[in-house]
C-alpha cells in the first residue's frame, strides 16, 4: 500500500515537473520573440530614437535576456559529477541552479522602470535642464544602472549553496534569524521600496501636467497629449508589475518567516510564471496603446509596398512637373484624371 502511494506520488510529481517545464519553454519563446521585435522596431524607427524609447528598449533587453536565461536553465538544468573540477562544480550550483542569471536580470528589469519613470518626471518637471542635459552619454548611462543592480542585489544566491556528493543544496541559510532578516529586506527594497518611488513619481508628474495645462495653445496641447500617451503606456506597465509580482514576492516573504515552506511545487511555480510573464506582456501594451510604437510598427511591417508606391507616384509627378508639355488635360467631364502620351 506504501508502495503504491509513493509510487503514484513520484509519477504526479513527475508529470507537473513536465508541465511546469514546458510552459517555462513556451513562456521563454514568447519572450524572446516580442521582445526581439520590440528591439528591431526601436532600432528601425528613426522616430523612436529618444531617451525614453532607447530606456524602453533597455527594458525590452533585459527581458530578452531573462527569456533567454530562463529557456537555457530548463533545457540545460546543469548536472553535477566526479569527473568534473571543483570550481566547476561549484559554479554551476551556486551560479545555475540558483537560477542566477534569472533572478539578476528580472531584478534589473523592475530597476527598469523606476529608471524610466525618473527620466520621464524630469523631462516634465525640468524641461530646460532635461534638453540640455540629455543626450546619448546619459542614456548610456541611465541603462547600466540597472545591469549594475541586477548583478549586485542576487549576488548572495552564490554564497546560500552547498555541494553534498554529487548533490547541489540551494538556498542554505545560516540560521532562521537571517533567513528572516535578509527575506523582509529583499520584499522591502525590492518590491514595496519600488512602488512607493514610482507612486510617487506619478504623482508629482501628474501634479506637474495639471499645473502646464493651464493657458496652452493648441500645438502645445498636442505635445502634452503624445506626452500623456506615453505616460499611460508606462503607467499600465506599472500595475502589469504589480499584478504579476505581487504573489512570488508574497510567497518568497512567506518562505523566508516560516521553516516549512519551501521554494518549491505548483503553487511556487505559478508565481514565478506569473511574475515571468510581466516580461513578454510589456511588448503586448507597447503595440496596443504607445501610439509612436504602433506607426513605427506600421511603417516597418505593414507600409513598405505603400511606400514604394507613393516614391513611384512622386517621381512620376517630378517628371511630369519637369516636361508640362508631354502632359495635357484629360477631355471634360474627367478632369481629375492626367494623361501621359
Amino acid at each position: 500500500m506504501n508502495l503504491s502511494t509513493e509510487s503514484s506520488d513520484d509519477e504526479s510529481s513527475q508529470s507537473s515537473s513536465i508541465i511546469s517545464t514546458t510552459v517555462f519553454i513556451a513562456f521563454g519563446l514568447c519572450g524572446i520573440i516580442d521582445n526581439g521585435l520590440v528591439l528591431v522596431v526601436v532600432g528601425y524607427s528613426k522616430d523612436l530614437r529618444n531617451a525614453t524609447n532607447l530606456l524602453i528598449a533597455n527594458q525590452s533587453l533585459i527581458d530578452l535576456m531573462t527569456s533567454v536565461f530562463l529557456l537555457a536553465l530548463n533545457l540545460a538544468p546543469g548536472f553535477l559529477t566526479v569527473s568534473q573540477p571543483v570550481l566547476i562544480n561549484r559554479f554551476i550550483c551556486g551560479f545555475w541552479m540558483t537560477w542566477y542569471p534569472f533572478w539578476m536580470t528580472v531584478t534589473a528589469s523592475s530597476v527598469n522602470l523606476v529608471v524610466i519613470t525618473f527620466e520621464r518626471f524630469y523631462a516634465i518637471a525640468y524641461p530646460v535642464r532635461y534638453r540640455q542635459g540629455m543626450n546619448i552619454k546619459r542614456v548610456a548611462s541611465l541603462s547600466v544602472i540597472p545591469w549594475v543592480y541586477g548583478i549586485s542585489f542576487s549576488i548572495f544566491f552564490l554564497f546560500l549553496t552547498r555541494i553534498d556528493g554529487q548533490v547541489c543544496l540551494t538556498y542554505v541559510w545560516p540560521n532562521m534569524k537571517l533567513k528572516q532578516v535578509i527575506g523582509v529586506l529583499i520584499f522591502s527594497i525590492q518590491f514595496l521600496g519600488l512602488i512607493c518611488i514610482i507612486s510617487i513619481l506619478y504623482i508629482l508628474i501628474a501634479v506637474h501636467l495639471r499645473r502646464g495645462l493651464r493657458g496652452q495653445t493648441d500645438a502645445v496641447n498636442l505635445r502634452e497629449r503624445a506626452r500623456r500617451n506615453v505616460l499611460e503606456t508606462l503607467l499600465i506597465v506599472f500595475v502589469c508589475y504589480i499584478v504579476c509580482w505581487a504573489p512570488n514576492d508574497i510567497y518568497v516573504l512567506n518562505y523566508s518567516l516560516k521553516e516549512h515552506v519551501q521554494l518549491e511545487g505548483i503553487l511556487y511555480d505559478v508565481t514565478v510564471l506569473l511574475a515571468f510573464s510581466n516580461a513578454w506582456i510589456n511588448p503586448i501594451i507597447y503595440s496596443f496603446r504607445y501610439v509612436k510604437f504602433q506607426r513605427a510598427w506600421k511603417k516597418m511591417f505593414c507600409c513598405r509596398g505603400t511606400e514604394k508606391q507613393d516614391q513611384s507616384n512622386v517621381f512620376s509627378c517630378n517628371l511630369a512637373n519637369k516636361n508640362p508639355n508631354r502632359v495635357r488635360e484629360a477631355p471634360t467631364g474627367r478632369g481629375s484624371e492626367t494623361e501621359i502620351k
